[in-house]
């Protein structure tokens, strides 16, 4: 049966986000750091506010069979940065930076898997920021879907 690996995606993904520059430049101008990428993590010891800015690749599911037209692969992608500063330089508003921040950085990551497969690319994006409960970390998530037409008589390439 052809299948494809959660694992597979994941390293995929990793060594994506790993050589993209554009993450890697943004990530060094605003934290003075390139961030540590993560595939799977321990959650009694998550990354902490010093090992920010994160990029965490939590493996997801997947359903395929014999029977299906269509096989479905979901992974979930987690980042996280941290900036405690306030802007108030705009009479009436209160702004947090690191909102702005971690929303441009979930758009680079989502950007940079957007089209890790040319003939198979993520086919929907679930996004999420929660910029309130962990503050000054503030982390976001996306959760990706990859619809693949197992081809006949050939294999499934990611």
């Amino acid at each position: 049966m052809q299948t494809i690996t959660l694992s597979s995606i994941m390293q995929k993904w990793a060594d994506i986000l790993a050589t993209n520059t554009t993450i890697r430049d943004f990530c060094l101008e605003t934290y003075g750091k390139e961030p540590m990428i993560y595939i799977g993590f321990n959650q009694k010891k998550p990354p902490t506010l010093k090992d920010c800015p994160v990029i965490i690749l939590f493996p997801g599911n997947k359903d395929e069979g014999l029977e299906q037209d269509t096989f479905t692969y979901r992974a979930s992608v987690g980042w996280s940065i941290v900036n405690e500063t306030v802007d108030t330089s705009t009479p009436g508003i209160v702004k947090y930076p690191g909102v702005f921040e971690s929303d441009h950085l979930g758009q680079l990551i989502w950007g940079a898997l957007a089209e890790a497969s040319s003939d198979n690319p993520v086919s929907r994006v679930f996004y999420d920021l929660e910029a309130v409960e962990f503050f000054p970390q503030i982390p976001g998530r996306m959760d990706l879907e990859i619809d693949i037409t197992p081809p006949i008589g050939a294999t499934i390439e990611y």
